[in-house]
């Protein structure tokens, strides 16, 4: 029989065959537009977080940077890392000194900062947002930020206006007429603080090998924890040296990757359905199929035939797939962004462009790809075969009698009929539950409850925010009974629980808990001076006043499940043992069952530490003394006027 090239036909009949065979042909579509959609959604998502994370890093810290080096470094450190393959800038920061007063205001507190050209032109860039001026370039040069003239009681100065300043550096207390180069505006906690000259830090006293900062940038957004382990035993630090890598470099690779496995199980998923899809489709039409050849179609022109048919509902499908994936990504996500309060254009959200066309592409693999045996079943089959296929494999006849239900028998029949078949199924279906959960663990895990420590499983969390750092006369009653009575009528809600609280003071002793906890909060604050925080805390221990906060019974069975060490539930009620809240310097295991001391209701009172809560559920006050976390009972015993 000779061939025969009838494209135009082909063509008709795949029409007329799609027409008259729409739901499966139906099914083939949506399975393809979700796995487009989804998988235009699941990168962009993802792409969008690993950007939005780089963002909040850059903005929280000021800077642009994957690792910084603390508390020193040394010149042989510094060029080992600008030479290193892997890192494409070093910046350098250094603290050289402490405002003391202006001539506007006696009680400034803000650090003298010095940053070199890689720092501050690199590494500081995409932290701010618009600067007038220039970088200090002479002794007398200051660079600010409204924020820091606010504070020193001098807003109204701009660029080129003169401001007299006393600080204190390495080599004595001075006093100084500076002139104001420059004025910036962005982020992070430098703000509060002012940037001097090179020629400035010189004569301030300071060494880099003992107070210089390093901060070190990646070529790549993506690095291994080996690599960046490997890179902190090249350096061979001291002892005294810190070496802090940012949360984004530790987790961006792992989350690209939970990423594409996840993309992967979608694309499994699709090709699976793909499948099945066909392979049910032509098995019930190998009969037409050999009716065709019959009539003169040959094999090749066959394979054509389903090919085109496969891929019309494909490309329909890819189509409408990233039509809809586009739509959400540009217009859904920013909706749902700007309906949250975040503004589009300061979180830098943007639509990638590569994305829909790696899609596409991996679309037609899974399809190519699910679709490959199906075809091959079809095309192999003879006419004379077609008449008398079946596509099911003969299960050896049994005399024996079966007991038992008859539709579980029939269930297990067919099932054991292809066990290829059987496997598919099974396989694809346990892909498609895969990705359903891996995406509602996902959408779950970022919710406050799952992301908040300590959470108390609750919707909604009223503060106290009446305190002032170094008054301990501030804190003042924001809720009462009436207002918590109030909440609780009110429709909905379910329980309520409170967290009641007094200031205290933590009396001066030295190698005491006291000593450790002023010594470990001015390491936070490079511009306090220890020696002169000490003996004004021996003078005004109220100014360092800490919190006791109680809660009751329930919370802490919750709380004592979240701790490392556990305590003994009725130590802690009694009011023997409290746990101490974290306040972002580590806090050594010596403590650990340690007495501390404080003032409360005109007596000295002591407890002892049981457990550290790492948690900042509890440490939402703005006090500098250690806040406490104690019964509520406990409280009660100390005084009667209790604060929510």
């Amino acid at each position: 029989m000779l061939a025969t090239n009838h494209r135009a036909v082909i063509n008709k009949l795949v029409k007329s065959t799609i027409r008259a065979d729409r739901h499966p042909f139906m099914i083939l579509f949506i399975t393809i537009l979700l796995s487009v959609f989804m998988l235009i959604s699941v990168f962009t998502t993802g792409l969008t977080y690993l950007d939005l994370s780089r963002l909040q890093n850059t903005r929280l810290y000021g800077s642009e940077h994957d690792i910084v080096i603390m508390n020193g470094f040394t010149q042989r450190q510094k060029e080992l890392l600008c030479g290193h393959s892997k890192v494409a800038s070093v910046g350098v920061l250094a603290y050289c000194g402490n405002v003391k007063s202006t001539d506007s205001d006696q009680t400034v507190k803000a650090a003298l900062l010095w940053g070199d050209q890689t720092y501050w032109e690199v590494q500081k860039t995409p932290a701010r947002t618009d600067m007038t001026g220039h970088y200090p370039q002479k002794q007398n040069e200051l660079l600010a930020t409204e924020k820091v003239l606010a504070a020193c009681g001098n807003r109204s100065l701009s660029v080129g206006d003169s401001l007299t300043m006393t600080y204190e550096d390495h080599t004595g207390i001075h006093t100084k007429d500076f002139v104001i180069s420059g004025i910036w505006t962005g982020y992070g906690t430098d703000q509060e603080n002012f940037y001097v000259s090179e020629s400035f830090y010189k004569q301030t006293g300071s060494d880099l090998n003992a107070d210089g900062i390093l901060q070190i940038r990646f070529k790549r957004n993506h690095i291994t924890g080996k690599t960046i382990e490997q890179l902190k035993e090249s350096l061979h630090l001291s002892s005294s040296q810190a070496f802090q890598a940012s949360d984004y470099i530790e987790k961006s690779l792992t989350i690209l990757l939970a990423v594409t496995g996840l993309c992967f199980m979608i694309c499994l998923s699709a090709c699976l359905l793909i499948y099945n899809i066909l392979y049910l489709s032509v098995c019930g039409k190998i009969r037409y199929y050999g009716l065709l050849q019959t009539l003169g179609m040959t094999q090749k022109q066959l394979v054509r035939f389903i090919r085109t048919q496969t891929l019309t509902a494909g490309v329909c499908g890819m189509i409408a797939g990233v039509i809809s994936g586009t739509s959400v990504s540009l217009l859904f996500i920013p909706y749902v962004m700007n309906a949250l309060g975040i503004s589009v254009g300061n979180t830098g959200f943007r639509f990638y462009a590569q994305v829909p066309v790696l899609s596409i592409f991996v679309t037609e693999i899974a399809i190519l790809c699910g679709a490959a045996a199906p075809i091959r079943i079809a095309a192999n089959v003879t006419p004379v075969e077609a008449v008398t296929y079946r596509e099911s494999a003969q299960i050896p006849y049994s005399k024996k009698k079966r007991k038992g239900n008859l539709y579980w028998y029939l269930a297990k029949d067919q099932l054991r009929k292809n066990k290829k078949r059987t496997v598919v199924v099974f396989l694809s279906l346990a892909t498609s539950f895969i990705v359903f959960f891996c995406l509602t663990t996902l959408i779950d895990s970022q919710g406050r409850r799952t992301l908040y420590p300590n959470y108390w499983n609750a919707d909604f969390i009223v503060y106290n925010q009446t305190q002032t750092t170094e008054d301990i006369a501030s804190l003042r009653p924001a809720i009462n009974d009436s207002t918590v009575s109030d909440i609780k009528e009110t429709t909905g809600v379910a329980d309520v629980h409170t967290v009641q609280g007094i200031p205290v003071v933590f009396p001066y002793e030295p190698n005491g808990f006291s000593d450790f906890w002023i010594k470990s909060y001015t390491q936070l604050k490079p511009y306090l001076s220890y020696s002169e925080t000490v003996s004004d805390y021996r003078q005004h221990p109220e100014k360092y006043y800490g919190m006791l906060k109680g809660i009751d019974e329930a919370e802490f069975d919750y709380l004592n499940e979240s701790l490392a060490h556990a305590i003994n539930k009725q130590d802690f009620l009694n009011g023997k043992t409290a746990v101490l809240q974290y306040a972002g310097f580590e806090i050594p295991d010596k403590w650990m069952d340690g007495t501390v001391s404080f003032w409360a209701g005109n007596q000295t009172r002591q407890l002892t530490i049981g457990a550290i809560h790492y948690g900042d559920y509890y440490g939402a006050t703005v006090n500098c003394g250690a806040n406490l976390i104690v019964s509520k009972n406990y409280i009660k015993t100390l005084t009667e006027t209790l604060i929510f």
